[in-house]
């Protein structure tokens, strides 16, 4: 990922004084080279989500929006960038699920992942995120039920996923009831079988003793 710098300021061997002269990097004193924010969008960036972000701790808010960057979101991005409130990377190509660790970024506020190729499911754990304001997830690739905890966002931030049902959308099809059921149905026959095969074994060792028992009291 490359980007030019803000205001031209270079040293005298052609390196520049600081990361906070660079477009679309927002620092926490200019004095300092603490990123608070990376206002990235609209820039023509291409690629996969930037590796090196990783070295950002102190980053709070990331917006690369409206780009053409494409791949997975990294899977660890909750430790590469455990601090952010804000992230929006809606209008490119990303692709794959949406990882469920993102549900471990508690500052998070804002969510925009509109417009992306994005498959699976919204992930339950979401619910996790107690902060969140704004969450857009339309125009992607996504099937199952909606989360809950996420039913209280507009219709407009699911639309455009042809597979994602529930609350704001039209309750799940059968087939998402019936899982549910198949798997109340199996545990409950796992635990009324597991207390009758106790409970028989009791009765089979009472009578196998019984003799024994009655013997003792002649």
């Amino acid at each position: 990922m490359e980007y030019s710098d803000r205001h031209g300021k270079f040293s005298h061997d052609g390196t520049t004084n600081s990361i906070c002269n660079f477009m679309g990097v927002i620092c926490w004193n200019p004095d300092e080279n603490r990123i608070l924010g990376l206002s990235l969008g609209s820039l023509g960036l291409q690629g996969q989500f930037p590796r090196g972000l990783e070295h950002c701790t102190s980053l709070v808010r990331l917006d690369l929006s409206n780009n053409s960057l494409s791949g997975p979101i990294p899977s660890g991005i909750s430790w590469q960038l455990p601090d952010l409130s804000s992230l929006n990377l809606s209008y490119n190509r990303f692709s794959g699920e949406i990882p469920v660790n993102i549900s471990e970024m508690t500052y998070l506020y804002s969510i925009g992942l509109q417009l992306n190729k994005l498959t699976g499911s919204i992930p339950g754990k979401f619910a996790l995120l107690s902060r969140l304001e704004s969450f857009n997830v339309s125009d992607n690739l996504l099937s199952g039920p909606i989360p809950v905890a996420l039913s209280k966002f507009s219709t407009s931030c699911f639309s455009g996923n042809q597979g994602l049902c529930g609350v704001p959308f039209d309750s799940c099809s059968t087939s998402y009831g019936d899982y549910s059921i198949g798997i109340i149905g199996a545990a409950v026959g796992f635990v009324v079988g597991f207390v009758g095969a106790l409970y028989i074994s009791h009765c089979l060792f009472f009578l196998r003793d019984a003799p024994a028992l009655r013997l003792s009291h002649t």
